[in-house]
């Protein structure tokens, strides 16, 4: 399927490209309509990178000051000899204060899965620095329905090494598997997951990044949260089915909306991106307006 005109003329926006550093690392930063209206925040999700937002991100750009951080260890962004929730809790309030000392005005924070425990957690530790949160396919979990074990047979740093950049392109796929992603987008977000190294192409991630720094998301507080909130899940998610989904309005903020994305599992934003831009749009001219 080819691109059509919406996602060539979102990806056609080109961001102003930064850098911040924090805790010893250097983490890229993107930004879109600059001075438009509220500053937005996008937090990406665990192994994933800038170019997640790349065709959402403009779609917001035109009445919002769009934002967006990559957490260190992913992306374009430097190696850390350890990664805990705490350092990405650092990284997302450097950031934040940055917009803030811009703008004048607090971002609201929008966070992709291991982003949306992030803003949670910022919530909790220095809510000064956002007016609200929406959280894209994350809630409540239990400890055990995730892992932190190293990937099999893995030594640290050891790199998956091609030397046919294709190929290792080709392997791309957003875990876990969902409804589908159409072509265009997953072929954009798989060019940007591969960089050069030595004997050929790798994965832009530390081999050394916890697989799934799930004990650590799963003590996320989502309970007593001191700001407004939203969620938006997708309809066909393995991570925040309907049960999920009511755990997390349990202990939400009274009046938290929760908007369904159909045809979409945990990975919203290249699923159903357009659908999930104007739930975005439609929380922030409402929920987040009073």
């Amino acid at each position: 399927m080819p691109a059509p005109l919406w996602f060539r003329d979102a990806i056609a926006f080109a961001p102003q490209r930064s850098t911040i550093s924090v805790a010893n690392a250097i983490l890229e930063i993107e930004q879109w309509g600059a001075g438009r209206g509220v500053p937005l925040l996008l937090l990406h999700g665990h192994r994933a990178n800038i170019s997640w937002w790349h065709f959402t991100a403009p779609l917001l750009a035109t009445d919002y000051d769009v934002t967006a951080l990559g957490f260190s260890g992913m992306g374009g962004s430097s190696w850390r000899p350890l990664y805990t929730i705490e350092t990405f809790l650092l990284e997302a309030r450097a950031v934040a204060e940055r917009l803030m000392e811009e703008t004048g005005q607090k971002p609201v924070i929008i966070g992709h899965s291991l982003g949306g425990h992030i803003g949670a957690e910022l919530a909790h530790h220095d809510n000064s620095v956002l007016s609200g949160l929406i959280i894209i396919d994350a809630g409540p979990i239990a400890a055990e329905r995730v892992s932190d074990a190293p990937a099999a047979g893995r030594s640290p740093r050891e790199l998956t090494v091609m030397q046919d950049r294709n190929a290792l392109v080709s392997r791309f796929r957003p875990m876990p598997t969902g409804p589908g992603v159409d072509r265009y987008i997953l072929d954009h977000v798989a060019e940007h997951a591969v960089a050069p190294v030595a004997g050929g192409w790798s994965w832009r991630v530390d081999p050394d990044l916890p697989s799934s720094l799930g004990a650590a998301r799963a003590a996320t507080r989502f309970s007593d949260l001191p700001c407004r909130v939203a969620q938006i899940h997708g309809a066909e998610s393995p991570v925040m089915g309907p049960r999920d989904v009511a755990r997390f309005l349990k202990v939400a903020p009274p009046g938290t909306p929760a908007v369904a994305i159909p045809a979409a599992g945990h990975h919203v934003l290249l699923e159903q991106p357009i659908a999930m831009v104007a739930a975005i749009r439609a929380l922030l001219a409402t929920h987040f307006a009073r």
